[in-house]
């Protein structure tokens, strides 16, 4: 109920009279604020690859998202759909504003893009613009990557693994859920050992990276997660939880643009199967396989696959842009 300023970056082409096509890109899971674009040096490896995007004649829009920049005071609401969309279109909206205002010429095409955490964002901005009626962005085609868009599968293939190598994952999912729905902090003993519930609660402060998070919590399963919530789930005692699962889940609707999933099939930090049950059940719901296309890297992990990404979804925008 209350005004958050955001924030982010606006790559854009140099040009003259040409009208150039939006991208938008939701950039990897991160916890440490110095990590958002705009906060990066402009000698950062990252803003060269964002300028790079839009040295091909697209207008590059990178949110900070929410809990990083401006809005660095707030948790960060990871993987809640509705957050995770609106600030991607919102700033969209502010650079359309600001292109007007520098007079640069822009045409209505958008494309959207993300890795891991990104894909889960892009896609949520996809069902948000496919089911509202939004004026002046004509949406041609998205590109998630590597992201949980099934929430439950997601959890259900951490609760399988006897080792997790980045634990920070699921603690950052939990711990976005109580912040955002206000629960109070007794919810994380529900769901982690001690003393991992008491550090869940105090460790996502902007200011701690995701290496130091890990090194804090557990990579052995058991160790880390409360034996009741481990071994049933689902049970009633626990559905004020599981329900945040399927409530942020992005499995309720069917994309009408299209739509090009990519993942490693050994991703084992978000698992491959879940682009692949994602892709099914939205084949199964009455998707189009000519909308919607899985693109598998083989022998590809979480960390081996994101230049591969870049590369097959930027030949694919110029193909779309007629280059």
């Amino acid at each position: 109920g209350s005004n958050i300023v955001a924030s982010g970056m606006a790559y854009i082409p140099l040009g003259d009279g040409e009208e150039f096509s939006y991208l938008a890109f939701a950039h990897t899971t991160i916890a440490a604020n110095n990590q958002a674009p705009s906060e990066l040096s402009m000698a950062d490896i990252q803003t060269f690859l964002y300028a790079a995007m839009a040295s091909t004649g697209l207008i590059t829009v990178v949110p900070d998202l929410i809990g990083f920049g401006s809005s660095k005071e707030i948790m960060h609401p990871y993987y809640v759909e509705e957050m995770s969309s609106l600030v991607v279109f919102d700033e969209l909206r502010a650079v359309r504003e600001l292109l007007k205002q520098e007079e640069i010429s822009s045409d209505a095409e958008l494309y959207l893009s993300g890795y891991s955490g990104g894909g889960y964002v892009t896609m949520a901005t996809q069902k948000y613009i496919e089911e509202h009626d939004l004026e002046y962005f004509d949406l041609k085609a998205s590109f998630p990557a590597a992201g949980g868009y099934e929430m439950k599968g997601v959890r259900d293939f951490f609760f399988d693994q006897e080792v997790y190598e980045t634990p920070y994952f699921m603690a950052y999912v939990a711990e976005s859920y109580r912040t955002y729905y206000d629960f109070d902090t007794a919810w994380a003993s529900q769901i982690f050992n001690e003393p991992y519930d008491q550090i869940v609660t105090g460790i996502f402060n902007g200011i701690t990276g995701d290496v130091q998070i890990n090194s804090r919590l557990n990579d052995t399963v058991a160790v880390l997660i409360t034996p009741e919530f481990l071994s049933d789930p689902d049970n009633e005692k626990f559905s004020e939880i599981s329900q945040l699962f399927y409530e942020n889940s992005l499995l309720d609707w069917v994309p009408q643009n299209p739509m090009y999933l990519f993942h490693g099939d050994i991703d084992f930090t978000v698992p491959y199967q879940n682009s692949v049950d994602t892709y099914d059940a939205f084949l199964a719901a009455g998707g189009s396989p000519d909308i919607i296309t899985l693109i598998t890297f083989e022998g590809k992990d979480h960390y081996t696959s994101p230049v591969l990404y870049i590369e097959s979804y930027f030949n694919t925008i110029m193909k779309l842009e007629g280059y």
